[in-house]
């Protein structure tokens, strides 16, 4: 978790990048996505909640509570 990652962003749109590759090869893993972009709006108000769900080979995410 990223608590307090981006407080009071401005609005516009944001790209979270996330080592995937190297985190699984540091446990040992492979993969076939050495990383994974998220790319979404923010319109400067809400509370954001962007989980990822990874596996060796497959990720999903979603826009959370």
């Amino acid at each position: 978790r990223c608590r307090g990652l981006a407080q009071d962003a401005a609005q516009g749109t944001y790209r979270l990048t996330f080592e995937t590759g190297d985190y699984l090869a540091g446990i040992g893993r492979a993969s076939i996505y050495p990383e994974i972009a998220i790319t979404f709006d923010c319109n400067g108000e809400e509370h954001y909640h962007l989980p990822l769900l990874l596996s060796d080979n497959s990720y999903t995410t979603y826009r959370g509570s």
